[in-house]
């Protein structure tokens, strides 16, 4: 398979996406009225078929054709463009910890994110019910999965999507990660400003929310949100929503991937930052609170026996209204969309020593 988006921006410069399967590249020979190169010619990222729009119906014929067409009036190797699976059988045999790779799941990740967009739905849906402004721009970077399948496979070799965790053999047959599947909204975590993983919220058969991550990728040690670096105080919370409620509120806050998951790695976190005060802030749910209190304990004893300079840990508790869940649960998210920032202010404010 040929990486056609690299043998032709490699030549033409830098191309932009003009539909799902398509990439537009300023033509080698065509002018625009400025004198510029016209961004006209169009190529087929499954085929690797070209076509200026401007100069196609000239009499020689060069302003379409294939990839190998192309290849020759450029005289390129195009071996140098081929995506070799070299191991894809070795792949199917390997245990799956075994082929995992971080670097190259950084790379498509960063790449996916980059290409995808946010549907207006799931724009909506993340505003009026999450309380999130601006929800497509760094660092949330909220996407839509819906194409996610047929970008990363235009891009990328079998190879690369099974070693990002994106995709795995099953009975000799290649399956791609529900992860990336349409219906989801893609969130991605960021280190360094690079992306190193991502969780995707969608629902299962049965209509219930789930979250779900790559394959092999250890989720136990990812803290979604990027602290302020001036700051010496945290808010931390369970899931990436409830963050980012919160830090649209102006309160520095990240989120555990789930409330009993990641309590080293936050307090890895802590220690690096020099933070001084921590608030615990979890759902408030009358069903299984004891679930809660017993996740919120882990945490804090995390907290005390591995930073080891003076820390001030607090509880914050959200108060049940019967307005939310008929006052059976509420989470940061679902407070602020209905009181305001100033009142999630005071609750963290009366948080309570631990």
């Amino acid at each position: 398979m040929l990486d056609y988006y690299d043998m032709y921006s490699q030549h033409l410069g830098q191309g932009k996406r003009a539909s799902i399967n398509e990439y537009v590249f300023p033509c080698w020979r065509c002018t625009d009225r400025r004198g510029k190169r016209a961004m006209k010619l169009y190529v087929n990222m499954s085929t690797g078929l070209y076509c200026c729009h401007k100069c196609r119906h000239l009499p020689d014929g060069l302003g379409q054709g294939s990839a190998k067409k192309f290849a020759k009036l450029m005289k390129l190797d195009l071996s140098e463009y081929l995506t070799i699976n070299n191991t894809s059988k070795k792949i199917q045999k390997e245990e799956p910890s075994s082929i995992y790779d971080s670097v190259v799941a950084s790379k498509v990740y960063s790449y996916m994110i980059n290409e995808l967009s946010l549907s207006s739905d799931d724009r909506n849906y993340v505003e009026a019910s999450r309380g999130i402004e601006y929800a497509d721009r760094y660092p949330y970077s909220l996407r839509s999965s819906e194409h996610a399948v047929f970008i990363l496979k235009s891009k990328f070799s079998t190879d690369e999507l099974c070693v990002s965790g994106l995709s795995y053999y099953k009975e000799d047959k290649l399956r791609m990660h529900r992860s990336i599947t349409p219906g989801k909204i893609i969130i991605p975590y960021y280190k360094d400003n690079k992306i190193i993983y991502f969780r995707s919220r969608g629902t299962d058969r049965q209509g219930k929310t789930m979250y779900i991550g790559p394959l092999l990728a250890k989720s136990k040690y990812m803290i979604w949100g990027i602290p302020k670096k001036e700051d010496r105080d945290i808010i931390v919370t369970e899931g990436e929503f409830k963050a980012m409620a919160a830090q649209n509120a102006g309160v520095n806050c990240v989120a555990l991937p789930g409330m009993g998951s990641a309590h080293e790695a936050f307090a890895e976190l802590c220690k690096s930052n020099n933070i001084k005060n921590v608030v615990v802030c979890f759902d408030t749910q009358v069903h299984s609170m004891l679930d809660v209190d017993g996740a919120a304990n882990s945490l804090i004893n995390t907290l005390k026996r591995q930073t080891n300079y003076p820390i001030n840990i607090y509880r914050a508790y959200l108060p049940l209204c019967k307005d939310i869940s008929d006052g059976s649960k509420v989470d940061i998210d679902s407070y602020i969309v209905s009181y305001g920032s100033n009142s999630f202010r005071k609750v963290i404010d009366n948080a309570e020593r631990c």
